[in-house]
């Protein structure tokens, strides 16, 4: 079949008037004709280890949050408290600052890409979801840190990983896919300031800890933790949302 040329036409003179024939009208309704054929056995062989006819790309979730962080960071995060020679308590005013900021640094990210048109609004639902649920798990665990009194001082160390792990989690994200959120570029660089000021942040603020076992090995897992709980809350979601899709498309 012959390529089809849109600057081609074919000028007829009819009566002292001009009228413009394009020649590749005939053979695009042939190549049209000859893609409704072949379509839907491409599309047959592409769905077909997909359960119950879905589209493989609507039954994965991404793990955005599952891998962790450089274990140069989380010794480092460890050591600069231990090495601290002066203990005392953190209040909840010593963390509601950097975690407020935090928050609007989120919500300000992730306004742009809820408000205006994405390039795939599936994938950048999942992220944004995916921010909200770590960022209030992580508020659930310092919660529950700052009403028991021995784990009162590994607070600020459990707040200090686990927002790194979400500041350096979507620069990872937006590094190997750009079309998850708009501005991508603005907000890699604001994501890893966001790292940088978390670090040194509650760094400051962490005071002196004797790094027992338990509540150590807590710390430094407690992110990843935290990233697979929202990797299964997520993939229930598509699962239910996929269903319920499903279930509508019955009576369409």
């Amino acid at each position: 079949m012959g390529k089809c040329n849109r600057n081609e036409v074919k000028c007829i003179r009819n009566g002292g008037k001009f009228e413009t024939q394009l020649i590749f009208h005939n053979l695009c309704l042939e190549y049209c004709r000859r893609e409704s054929r072949i379509w839907p056995k491409k599309r047959r062989r592409k769905y077909a280890s997909s359960p119950r006819g879905i589209k493989p790309h609507l039954t994965t979730c991404h793990m955005h949050f599952v891998q962790g962080q450089p274990w140069l960071i989380k010794v480092a995060c460890v050591v600069i408290p231990w090495s601290k020679r002066a203990a005392h308590t953190p209040s909840l005013n010593m963390m509601r600052a950097p975690f407020a900021l935090s928050a609007l640094l989120l919500l300000s990210a992730m306004l742009p890409s809820l408000m205006y048109s994405v390039r795939d609004r599936g994938k950048t639902t999942e992220f944004l979801a995916q921010i909200v649920l770590f960022f209030y798990a992580l508020a659930c665990v310092l919660s529950a840190l700052l009403t028991e009194a021995s784990m009162r001082d590994y607070a600020c160390l459990y707040a200090q990983l686990m927002l790194m792990h979400l500041y350096a989690s979507c620069f990872v994200a937006l590094q190997r896919d750009a079309t998850l959120a708009l501005y991508p570029q603005a907000f890699k660089g604001v994501y890893l300031c966001g790292v940088c000021a978390v670090f040194a942040t509650y760094g400051a603020y962490t005071p002196h800890v004797s790094l027992q076992v338990m509540h150590t090995l807590g710390a430094l897992f407690s992110a990843e933790l935290i990233g697979l709980g929202v990797l299964l809350v997520s993939s229930v979601m598509r699962g239910v949302a996929n269903m319920y899709e499903e279930g509508l498309a019955c009576y369409a």
